[in-house]
């Protein structure tokens, strides 16, 4: 007669088969989980990197429409200096003009520049505002570079506000922060038509 241990299941159809054909059957099962697990990493990744992609889209987005707001007052302050130049330039370099006129002249073209400031600067601190993750460090780079940009410009404007002399001396730093913001603000773009609009920002 046969017997067995109570505290064992008895034999029966339900046993995993030992041996060789036992093995083969643990190792499919390690295979199908393995699989499994891989499958849900790959999708938890695709996930989160368009998660990600998202939020880069969404802060360039903003990103660039501040960029166009303080172009605007950019082009806007060169628009009414070179406007109070134009007005005032007959006398302002006349040689006959008296000493008292041109200085009056010039406070005049200061003066624009001077009332400039304040609104570049509230574009400059809107763009310093914008939040991006910090984990996105090209996009960071391009907001920090514009706003050096904008910086230059203000301390262009201060010059002016303060001796007429600075609007004409060169000013190449203008010209090189303009293009490192162009080159920072394009390598974040993520498409063409954005591109295209920085180009027409920043010439």
């Amino acid at each position: 007669m046969d017997t067995y241990d109570l505290d064992q299941d008895p034999p029966g159809d339900d046993a995993e088969p030992s041996g060789p054909a036992g093995g083969r059957l643990g190792t499919t099962r390690q295979r199908w989980w393995a699989g499994l697990l891989v499958a849900l990493l790959v999708v938890t990744v695709a996930g989160a990197t368009e998660l990600d992609q998202r939020d880069r889209n969404r802060e360039f987005a903003v990103l660039l429409g501040q960029v166009s707001r303080a172009q605007s007052a950019v082009r806007y302050s060169d628009a009414r200096i070179q406007s109070m130049v134009q007005y005032t330039s007959p006398q302002l370099t006349s040689a006959r003009a008296p000493d008292r006129v041109r200085a009056s002249l010039r406070q005049l073209v200061q003066q624009t520049a001077a009332d400039r400031v304040a609104p570049l600067r509230i574009r400059r601190d809107a763009v310093a505002r914008l939040s991006v993750r910090r984990w996105h460090g090209e996009q960071r780079r391009a907001r920090d570079t514009y706003l050096a940009y904008l910086d230059g410009r203000i301390a262009f404007l201060q010059a002016v506000a303060a001796d007429l002399r600075a609007l004409y001396r060169p000013h190449w730093e203008l010209s090189w922060q303009q293009t490192a913001a162009r080159t920072a603000l394009l390598k974040v773009s993520p498409d063409g038509p954005s591109s295209n609009r920085i180009r027409e920002l920043l010439p």
